[in-house]
């Protein structure tokens, strides 16, 4: 289900706080920030850029496989007030390679030199 057009803004916020939580094969769960998740404009589909570990694709790529659902939380600090949302949502792809994980590495490395 598509997410409304408040929340889509707000993901797409570079000064909201979001934490990504996904799990290992032994349900164990792993939290960590990710300034470059974003949402799709009409709020279908979020996307983020992990470029410097490897565990968060291994275990989006085995929760894809075994059905299960990745949380992403955020929090609006824009406007000085705490407002919070968790989204629960299917693993589509964790790309580590390929013509649009490089096109995004060079978009970012780009931003950090």
């Amino acid at each position: 289900m598509p997410l409304p057009k408040e929340i889509v803004d707000l993901f797409n916020n570079p000064v909201a706080r979001k934490t990504l939580s996904t799990v290992d094969e032994n349900n164990t769960v792993h939290a960590a920030p990710f300034a470059s998740l974003n949402a799709s404009s009409d709020g279908s589909m979020l996307t983020l850029t992990q470029l410097w570990a490897d565990e968060t694709p291994r275990r989006l790529k085995y929760m894809k496989e075994a059905g299960k659902e990745a949380v992403v939380q955020f929090v609006d600090v824009d406007k000085n007030i705490r407002i919070g949302y968790s989204v629960r949502c299917k693993v589509g792809d964790a790309l580590t390679s390929g013509p649009i994980y490089d096109k995004i590495s060079e978009i970012l490395n780009k931003g950090s030199g």
